[in-house]
């Protein structure tokens, strides 16, 4: 895969009221276009986006493409910026990104100690990043090793609970 992160939107429930919406009538990405614009006219952020690298821009901006029906790359792994779906997908992204807001990790860490929340904010705790990376991580692991060790490991019932009462909406554009 080209990445690994999973992306979620994350709302207000009383700005999507105000604009006229239930969580539940959001279908496409133009529902969450239309969402921002009311919003940011009423004085308020309409869309706010990670900032703070490249990656983060990146990993936003791909479920807008998957949403547009795009890719980043084609069938034969060429560069797909001059597709009508990735045109289309980017002007999405410029015009919710052009109604909000966006802070990088610097902005972040000066309000966290200005609302002196910093020194919990860097508290150790376990996440996935350290709960599943291995103590001592093979650089260069052979294949079948690899896929023996999958073939041992009955996943579904962590999947299967993984799943169990999550919510999840796919968006499209119209």
């Amino acid at each position: 895969p080209y990445f690994g992160n999973v992306t979620v939107l994350l709302y207000n429930k009383a700005l999507i009221e105000e604009a006229g919406y239930k969580p539940e009538d959001i279908d496409t990405m133009e529902d969450i276009v239309d969402i921002a614009t009311k919003t940011h006219d009423a004085g308020k952020i309409g869309y706010l986006v990670r900032g703070g690298s490249g990656d983060n821009i990146v990993s936003d901006f791909i479920p807008h493409l998957l949403a547009y029906g795009g890719w980043v790359v084609d069938e034969n792994n060429q560069p797909t910026v001059t597709t009508d779906e990735f045109k289309a997908a980017f002007q999405n992204y410029i015009d919710l990104y052009h109604m909000g807001d966006t802070m990088d990790k610097d902005d972040i860490v000066s309000i966290a100690r200005r609302i002196d929340t910093y020194e919990t904010s860097i508290l150790p705790y376990e996440d996935c990043c350290t709960v599943f990376t291995p103590r001592h991580p093979k650089t260069r692991p052979q294949l079948a090793a690899v896929e023996a060790a999958e073939a041992a490991f009955d996943f579904a019932p962590l999947i299967q609970k993984a799943v169990e009462d999550t919510a999840w909406k796919l968006l499209a554009s119209e």
